[in-house]
């Protein structure tokens, strides 16, 4: 009888080598400077750290990554370069992130980053709802600190980066909309996964409203946690009715 040669699809290993090309763009991209050498800061380049939350226990434990990416894809839509919030998180983890940074720690930062601006959040939520603050630390430069209020977290982050994003000449591009019940589900998402707690994010895209679970931010999440529990198969095959809706 002739020999029936089952194929397996494609998908993991292309996803392997979409891994491993922005593993290395990000590596040539951003790795620090080797000891020695003096990195020159570029003046459209910023590093958002964790956001230093009050209180930071409970149901606010999500706002410290959550707000942080957040602040960063907002910023980065704005047209700065943003490093991104994993490298963010590798960096402030060096200085030593849960209080407010020091002046050594400013310095490493932005001696071993690059970055020209580094941008230190701080949040506190109370009776009245929530206050972001950036503390804005620009290379040879005094210290700026812009603050908004929002009732909710993002909304106090939205409303604070577009202030700065107007002292820097960049409200001319069209402004974003406030961030809805879904983008904050979403980054509470993000924040889990930037934490690696990968069990967490299953449950909140699990407890998401029926008409949410389809919503192509979601399903791409949710094919996220399956590719890192090493589900690819499950993974490429989110991935690809993502893509189909989108095409259809």
């Amino acid at each position: 009888p002739t020999a029936v040669v089952r194929r397996r699809a494609p998908w993991p290993w292309v996803l392997l080598l979409v891994a491993v090309v922005v593993a290395g763009w990000a590596l040539y991209r951003y790795w620090p400077a080797r000891p020695g050498s003096t990195p020159q800061s570029h003046g459209n380049v910023a590093l958002v750290l964790p956001v230093v939350v009050t209180p930071s226990e409970g149901e606010n434990d999500w706002v410290r990554l959550g707000a942080m990416d957040y602040l960063a894809s907002r910023l980065r839509r704005s047209g700065l370069k943003v490093l991104p919030s994993d490298q963010a998180m590798h960096l402030s983890a060096q200085v030593g992130d849960s209080k407010p940074i020091t002046a050594g720690g400013l310095q490493k930062l932005q001696s071993i980053s690059a970055a020209h601006w580094i941008v230190a959040p701080e949040a506190l939520h109370d009776r009245h709802g929530w206050r972001m603050r950036l503390n804005l630390h620009q290379a040879g430069r005094q210290p700026q600190v812009i603050e908004a209020r929002g009732a909710t977290a993002l909304t106090a982050a939205a409303a604070v980066s577009d202030s700065w994003i107007r002292r820097l000449g960049l409200g001319s591009k069209a402004r974003e909309a406030t961030p809805s019940p879904m983008v904050e589900r979403v980054q509470q998402i993000d924040a889990e996964l930037l934490a690696g707690q990968i069990a967490n994010g299953r449950r909140l895209i699990e407890g998401a409203p029926a008409k949410e679970r389809d919503e192509p931010a979601l399903r791409v999440r949710e094919g996220q946690i399956e590719y890192r529990a090493g589900r690819i198969d499950e993974a490429a095959a989110i991935f690809q009715k993502v893509l189909d809706g989108q095409h259809a």
